[in-house]
């Protein structure tokens, strides 16, 4: 698989030979090779750019390539545990006991790798409270929140409180969409007898995808929301500014954003953002990116007498 920031991941399916080169020499150290056929992804490849071997419980082996100082380069490293490559060197890292939260599943699902859930102690009470069907993305992160006893939005470090609120739901949501999937499956089949019924596999792939799509910044929101309200920071969510646009988070409100006389030292916005994709490494503070509110914008001008400078 090759992997960058500009196009959707490369993908080949093929058989790999992995032997001992020396292995008539027993005075020799073994030398290790693995053999592949050519494919797209290895033709993308280029000098620099970091691969990545994986050895799935399948006995599948897991080749990733990645483009170099791309997000998916980032992403890979992070995800592996690498943090001392080298150019033109192989390291071994392992991470059989490492656990995985939401952001390496959500990694591993743009790899086409599915990631399960095993812990599903909270099923049955989600069940219970909303049967099949989906609630709001306010009252699955509600209750997601609280079932984290032992984190306090209040006093705990905001930075780790969103973090474990974000994985709690993030994990939740695969917990339940499972058994909601296998549920409306088995009410309403999409292949019989070996034949898929296209339009009603269209429909529900489709049902399936926009939930994940509109799911997860709204949820994000909601967490910070909570936190803010847990500490008694005033702000207003989804505020309008110059042309209409829209701040996920303006302090103190988008009343003191107008008043002329409000000291702008004191004006903050915030954006809640799942992924950074959309803000290049070149990309300089302050510059507008599309369809996001400018980090300076120029204030509403309500009169021009009380036009007051740029921010």
């Amino acid at each position: 698989m090759y992997l960058g920031d500009d196009d959707a991941p490369v993908v080949a399916d093929l058989e790999t030979t992995w032997y001992d080169a020396r292995r008539n020499k027993p005075n020799r150290s073994a030398e290790w090779r693995l053999y592949y056929a050519a494919c797209e992804p290895i033709r993308m490849a280029r000098p620099g750019d970091l691969m990545c071997f994986g050895m799935l419980r399948d006995n599948r082996l897991l080749i990733v390539i990645t483009q170099h100082d791309s997000t998916a380069e980032a992403q890979a490293k992070w995800l592996f545990g690498i943090d001392d490559e080298q150019e033109g060197a192989f390291r071994f890292h392992d991470n059989t006991e490492r656990e995985l939260d939401a952001f390496g599943a959500q990694i591993f699902e743009a790899l086409g790798i599915n990631v399960e859930v095993r812990d599903d102690t909270h099923l049955p009470e989600m069940i219970g409270r909303w049967g099949y069907r989906f609630p709001s993305n306010e009252e699955f992160a509600s209750f997601s929140q609280s079932s984290l006893t032992d984190v306090d939005p209040a006093h705990d470090d905001p930075d780790d409180v969103v973090i474990e609120y974000y994985d709690r739901s993030y994990l939740l949501f695969k917990l339940y969409e499972r058994a909601v999937i296998q549920h409306d499956y088995d009410a309403a089949p999409f292949v019989s007898d070996g034949i898929i019924d296209v339009d009603s596999f269209t429909s529900f792939y489709t049902s399936v995808r926009n939930r994940r799509m509109s799911r997860a910044g709204k949820v994000l929101e909601i967490h910070i929301a909570h936190i803010l309200d847990a500490r008694g920071i005033e702000y207003e969510a989804q505020a309008r500014t110059e042309n209409g646009k829209k701040p996920d988070f303006l302090f103190p409100s988008q009343a003191a954003y107008e008043d002329p006389t409000f000291p702008e030292t004191q004006l903050r916005m915030l954006a809640s953002k799942t992924s950074i994709k959309e803000f290049p490494s070149g990309r300089r503070r302050g510059q507008q990116d599309q369809g996001q509110a400018p980090i300076h914008p120029a204030p509403r001008r309500r009169d021009p007498s009380q036009a007051r400078p740029t921010r």
